[in-house]
């Protein structure tokens, strides 16, 4: 049964995976290949993530399983930039995220060195901990990032240890995890004169759907840009901000 579970993994048959788990009760589900991986590993590998979520539910999988080289089945989807994968294991609360591998790497370090931007930014919409490592350290995410020319994820980490509350946000909304005004927001909204408040302020007049009190576009650290005021900058310190919708008279 192990060689037929791990040949229907190979070849990314859904359905026989179904079938060799419903025909037998108690399946190897962990049985270990020369190397020391298991079927979920693998799967994690080709990024099959509906065989990932079947494996993931069966009571007797081993989620966070090394193989001879140390790598979990999260590090091995943050290698191989397994994004889809990679989204379920992080979901999973048994899936332990900042596991090194035997070369003291963690999962998170893996897809960085890589490049792999979704992976890292679908780790930034979960709500599990993002391990950045001591700043300038050999821990450092950044650091290898840097000395691996990532131009992209160095930018990307630098702006979650900056402001990961906004990161976050960010990343959530990227997905389409945040139902709410700012989600859908339009590049041409406007804000009347009694947006000019003082720093810190609340804007008086909202933008079209918001409620009172409420103005979902900033985040702390952000500027708001009034339409009637080109260049002038108000830093706003409760609010939410998405990438597109900073208020600009240029759009407009």
């Amino acid at each position: 049964m192990e060689l037929e579970l791990w040949l229907a993994v190979y070849s990314g048959d859904v359905e026989e995976v179904k079938e060799i788990l419903r025909m037998n009760p108690k399946p190897k589900v962990n049985a270990l290949s020369d190397h020391g991986s298991t079927a979920l590993i693998e799967a994690c590998d080709f990024d099959w993530d509906a065989i990932v979520a079947i494996l993931l539910a069966h009571p007797d999988i081993d989620v966070n399983h090394k193989d001879s080289l140390g790598i979990t089945p999260l590090a091995r989807a943050c290698f191989k930039g397994s994004t889809s994968s990679v989204r379920l294991l992080l979901k999973d609360p048994r899936v332990k995220v900042n596991e090194p591998n035997g070369g003291g790497y963690t999962p998170l370090w893996l897809a960085a060195s890589k490049g792999h931007l979704g992976v890292i930014k679908w780790w930034f919409a979960s709500e599990r901990v993002v391990d950045l490592g001591e700043p300038g350290a050999n821990s450092d995410v950044i650091k290898w990032a840097k000395a691996m020319g990532r131009t992209e994820v160095v930018a990307l980490l630098e702006n979650f240890r900056e402001n990961p509350e906004k990161a976050r946000y960010t990343a959530r909304a990227e997905f389409g995890l945040i139902d709410d005004l700012a989600a859908r927001c339009s590049p041409c909204w406007s804000l009347s004169r009694a947006g000019c408040c003082k720093s810190g302020a609340r804007p008086r007049h909202l933008l079209p759907g918001s409620s009172p009190g409420y103005f979902p576009l900033l985040a702390p650290g952000d500027c708001l840009r009034p339409v009637h005021r080109r260049g002038s900058c108000l830093p706003i310190d409760s609010f939410k901000l998405l990438p597109g919708c900073r208020l600009n008279s240029r759009w407009c």
